[in-house]
């Protein structure tokens, strides 16, 4: 019997790989191939399977640098991967091809700032390992010279000024911008400087005091706070426009051709391309098509790894076999916790060979079997037949210019609760009894201009409705707005209060608590190919935390498309199995049951578990058949459209219901899955984004689970707003057919589509060309839409039928004609359809050349081109999508009141129907947060000091707008602080005017608190009024007495309780402020 101490299994990746690279380095093939390089000789390699290229590659830089070549983007990462395991990521680096070239996977930012990542590293100390594409072969880069006299270090206490180092960033390229969210991209605000060069993971903020750098932090372009102080930093600053020098100049040692073939086929098609996009010499082509092979050949032997298709007592006994005839054998497992069930799967042998089998923690690509060096390793890939999870390789992640949901704009419409809808004219200052203050500026019907100040901001909500839709300005002193108001008011009344009946009557139904997760769970789950997302995983345990409680779980899965939905659907589906109870999964269409299915087949494969579908794909018999087996429980998970509602269907012990996409099923089919909801678990997936303050307004009647981070492996889709352009078009289908990819082409005119596909054909004949509308039959559209799927044409003609369903990672390239047409949310979900792999994803909106586009299809085509980043359906002000996400949830009527009066003002009625619905029902108290937030909104203060944010400290508009509505929204002290403590990070010292603003809000959150109506405040007293009070005011006098200290109190209680301080202050400015803030702080 083996015991785990006799087992070889190794503790960290770097002896793993030390051990495989010095098995490698011993063998005879290896010292040939070196000792031919040595005469400088080319040299041909061959029988290198699996990761058994890797592996030579990184032997061979114990000894010298390497340049490996890799004929493609795909076996660029697959190199990479397995290099940073064997090397350590600060020996190996890749630069790829830049923006023009097609041949990258990366985004434009992504591949920027790899290549200045990698020329960083080439300049200060030259990686063992340099890997690049053929396209980078034939670009020009800066010399190794400039890019070492483009170095200027920063570092905290030396001397500079933020305008001369801005224009030292200028001439290096950069762009001034009022905010920083890109590479390539800088910020002034008085001392604070922001930058973000290229190479560098977050942008860069430096702090000065007149000539002094007193700080230098990096930030989080997302949220611009700072996230890290750093003593110094070391840039490369070298002009982009100056290069002179092949990447054969910047790196010295062996050059590694991977796959030589590959390679010269993609210089001969780019020698006969002209409208290649590369900047290329025909002589510098000629000598790459033409490179001198020959001199030597060095035969490794290599083969590959068996596949053991999960059986571990094969792949013990081939182990065996192999020790005995004198093989090193590794097994390289993905993480520590799957190495030490690979030793305790060892441990249960009784063959005491396997002493010798080396387990370590090295999870390289594919393994390989290699006789020269007595070498045999195997990775779980070949144990378990299923491909490694994927690792990301641009862990540069790119960031899109946030959008703000409540952003205001001169000229957008906003929705004042008292008023009505008004046009938003800017900021005005005003004098408030000699002081100055900031205010919106509305205008309303006939011209009226209202004045909002601060305290009044939170009754101010941007105007958002459908899309297209233009609201009537309301007229102030009318009766119109007030009834308006008033029949939403009631509406949303009935409606909270059916949520909370529906929500009550779930609470007390007793339903099936699934069993908590067992073995093989834990084993599906493992073998995901993705990396789980941390809101994936949050999300599945959610689901599945639900599943075990003692009531029907209804829960609304929301995420973008693409981003693992149905992963966590599989999950609570094996949970259900595992629990001896059956699954039904609704889907709106026939190809996505096709989808489905075959999905949870994949994914169940290894275990014991049935799985079905019920379409018209199945013939009668398999339909009769299936019904049976759903009957008499030999059927676990079925998967169908509304046929599973029809009533043939009966299930023998239904535990789980899954819904995907609920609203586009019919009212009927909806009736039905209402009464299911009463009697067994279900969970809902959409696509179609909620806002946040509709989810918190629902809080409580509807479980919600968000997915709002993307895969690791996804990259945003590259967008391009361009002239109809024939070539343009021909390049855009062709660089997609030769990557084996398949491409939409939208154009949402049936009348004349077939005309569309006869100039396709035409332009790229090589092509194979299918139609698809919404006028088609629906048996021959799903025909079109599979056979698309199971790639028998390349080139799908559609209209906007492809703006919702199925899931196809192979379609990578979208051409939407005419896209002036088009809506901003069908732009965006239309775009959704492409990028859902790990390939570069490109969207080509067509408009018609040299027109002049109307400025609201102008500003749609904008955003749509400029807001490319992951997930952005949930952060994007997409009002049309969320109204639809509104409507889907809460039915159709509610749109209507959602332009009537706004989203934002929807939201807040909606929240306060919800808790007036709840203590009518007597169901739960308004939260103190609630009642607080109410009782600040209400109190009246007269503040003698100028009081607001002053244009020299945030000059653009836009965002002082923004930090006035984030000051509004502040509900808490800790809020204020955290804001005040983010404008000292953005743009320094706070100064006076700003201060007294803060001193203002947080008198109002102290005085809702302490019950106070109406405060003044002013450098000799501080006057607070207060409204009833149960039990009296004698406590309270106690305790103004007590906290006033040496300043002079009175009371007076007519017609108002009444307290006024008297401050015996020595006049300092702002003193009395603080003196007032901790009175009434005190009581």
């Amino acid at each position: 019997m083996n015991t785990r101490e006799e087992i070889s299994h190794i503790d960290t990746t770097v002896e793993t790989a030390d051990v495989l690279l010095e098995a490698v380095r011993d063998s005879a093939s290896f010292r040939d191939l070196l000792e031919l390089a040595a005469r400088g000789n080319s040299v041909t390699v061959s029988d290198l399977p699996g990761s058994l290229c890797s592996v030579v590659i990184a032997a061979i830089c114990g000894r010298s640098n390497v340049m490996v070549v890799a004929p493609n983007s795909r076996r660029s990462e697959t190199l990479l991967d397995d290099l940073y395991l064997l090397l350590g990521e600060n020996d190996v680096c890749f630069l790829p091809p830049g923006s023009n070239s097609r041949l990258r996977r990366l985004s434009p930012e992504a591949a920027e700032h790899n290549r200045a990542e990698a020329l960083r590293k080439l300049a200060k100390h030259p990686p063992k390992c340099l890997v690049v594409l053929p396209d980078t072969l034939i670009e020009r880069f800066p010399s190794l010279k400039s890019l070492k006299a483009g170095v200027i270090n920063l570092e905290v206490g030396s001397e500079s000024t933020p305008q001369g180092l801005l224009c030292v960033l200028m001439n290096a390229g950069f762009r001034r911008e009022v905010q920083v969210w890109g590479c390539g991209e800088a910020a002034l605000r008085g001392g604070i400087l922001d930058f973000f060069p290229f190479g560098f993971k977050n942008p860069l903020r430096v702090e000065f005091w007149g000539d002094e750098i007193i700080s230098l932090r990096e930030f989080d372009p997302r949220t611009q706070r700072s996230i890290k102080n750093i003593d110094s930093v070391e840039l490369f600053l070298t002009k982009p426009h100056l290069p002179t020098e092949t990447v054969f100049q910047l790196s010295d040692g062996i050059v590694f051709w991977d796959d030589m073939d590959r390679i010269t086929d993609r210089y001969r098609r780019l020698a006969g391309d002209d409208s290649s996009p590369l900047d290329l010499a025909p002589e510098s082509l000629n000598s790459l098509i033409h490179l001198p092979l020959g001199g030597g050949e060095v035969r490794f032997g290599g083969s590959a790894a068996d596949i053991f298709l999960g059986s571990e007592e094969d792949f013990l006994v081939k182990a065996a076999r192999l020790l005995k005839d004198g093989y090193r054998v590794m097994l390289g497992s993905e993480t520590d916790f799957r190495r030490e069930r690979l030793v305790d799967t060892v441990l249960e042998s009784e063959d005491e060979t396997l002493n010798r089998l080396k387990i370590g923690v090295l999870p390289l690509q594919q393994g390989f079997v290699y006789p020269g060096g007595r070498l045999a390793f195997y990775t779980e890939r070949e144990l378990y037949d299923r491909p490694r999870p994927r690792r990301s390789f641009a862990r540069f992640r790119t960031y899109s210019r946030p959008i703000e949901l409540e952003e205001l704009r001169v000229g957008d419409f906003v929705v004042h609760e008292d008023y009505g809808v008004g046009e938003f004219q800017g900021l005005k200052s005003i004098k408030v009894a000699g002081h100055k203050r900031e205010c919106l500026q509305i205008m309303y019907r006939k011209g009226v201009r209202l004045y909002v100040r601060l305290e009044a901001f939170a009754k101010v909500q941007k105007y958002s409705g459908r899309e297209g839709f233009v609201p009537a300005l309301s007229k102030i002193g009318g009766s119109d707005w007030n009834r308006i108001r008033s029949r939403a008011k009631n509406a949303m009344m009935e409606m909270a209060r059916e949520l909370i009946k529906l929500q009550a009557k779930r609470e007390v139904k007793e339903g099936f608590s699934f069993e908590r997760d067992d073995v093989w769970q834990r084993q599906m789950e493992d073998a995901f190919v993705h990396q789980d997302t941390p809101d994936q995983s949050r999300a599945a345990l959610e689901v599945k935390k639900d599943m075990e409680q003692g009531r029907p779980m209804d829960r609304l899965l929301l995420a973008d498309v693409g981003f693992g939905k149905t992963e966590v659907a599989v999950r609570a589906a094996f949970k259900a199995v595992q629990s001896d109870r059956q699954v039904a999964l609704l889907a709106p269409t026939t190809i996505l049951v096709q989808q489905h299915l075959q999905t949870f087949r994949e994914r169940m494969k290894e275990y014991p578990v049935v799985v079905e579908s019920l379409s018209r794909f199945r013939t009668p018999k398999e339909q009769r058949e299936i019904v049976k087996g759903l009957q008499d429980g030999t059927v676990d998970i079925v998967i169908g459209t509304h046929r599973l509602l029809s009533g043939d269907v009966s299930f023998r012990r239904l535990g789980l219901v899954i819904i995907d996409e609920e609203h586009r099923f019919g009212v009927r089919h909806k009736e039905r899955l209402k009464h299911l909801r009463e009697e067994v678990d279900v969970l809902t997936l959409t696509a179609t984004p909620i806002p946040r303050t509709l989810r918190m307004a629902l809080a409580g009647t509807r479980d919600i689970s968000r997915i709002e981070t993307p895969p690791d492996d996804r990259l945003p889709i590259v967008t391009e707003i361009v002239p109809f352009d024939k070539g343009v078009i021909r390049e855009a289908i062709m660089y997609e057919l030769n990557r084996r990819g398949q491409v939409f082409f939208v154009h949402n005119r049936i009348r004349s589509i077939e005309s569309i596909q006869r100039m396709l054909s035409r332009i790229v004949p090589e092509a194979r060309y299918g139609i698809a509308h919404g006028q088609m039959n629906s048996k021959y559209l799903e025909k079109v839409m599979f056979d698309f799927m199971e790639r028998r044409f390349d080139v799908l003609v559609s209209t906007m039928i492809v703006e919702s369903g199925i899931d196809l990672p192979n379609v990578n390239t979208m051409v939407v004609n005419r896209a002036d047409y088009f809506g901003l949310a069908q732009l965006y979900q239309l775009r959704g359809r492409i990028g859902r792999s790990d390939r570069q994803a490109y969207a080509y909106l067509l408009i018609p050349p040299k027109a002049v586009l109307a400025g609201e299809a102008r500003s749609r085509l904008e955003t749509i081109g400029q807001f490319t980043e992951l997930g952005s359906g949930f952060q994007v002000a997409l009002r049309d999508l969320e109204i639809r996400g509104a409507g889907n949830l809460l039915g159709a009527q509610q749109s209507g009141f959602i332009n009537s009066v706004g989203y934002g003002l929807y939201s807040k009625i909606l929240e306060e129907a919800m808790v007036g619905a709840r203590a009518e029902m007597g169901v739960g108290e308004p939260s103190p947060e609630c009642k607080s937030k109410n009782a600040v909104e209400e109190v009246k203060i007269d503040f003698a000091g100028d009081a607001h944010i002053p244009s020299e400290y945030i000059l653009d508009q836009n965002l002082r707008v923004n930090f006035y509505r984030r000051l509004s929204e502040s509900g808490t002290i800790d809020d204020l602080e955290k804001l005040e403590l983010e404008m000292i990070d953005r743009f320094g010292r706070i100064p006076s005017e700003l201060k007294n603003l803060f001193y203002l809000l947080r008198l109002k959150l102290y005085a809702g608190r302490a019950g106070v109506a109406a405060i003044s405040v002013k450098p000799e007293f501080l006057k607070l009024e207060f409204g009833e009070r149960k039990g009296g005011y004698r406590k309270l006098i106690e305790r103004a007495v007590l906290v006033s200290g040496d300043n002079a109190i009175e009371f007076e209680s007519n017609p108002h309780f009444t307290i006024m301080l008297k401050f015996g202050l020595g006049g300092e400015a702002g003193e009395h402020f603080k003196a007032a803030e901790d009175f009434i702080k005190a009581l």
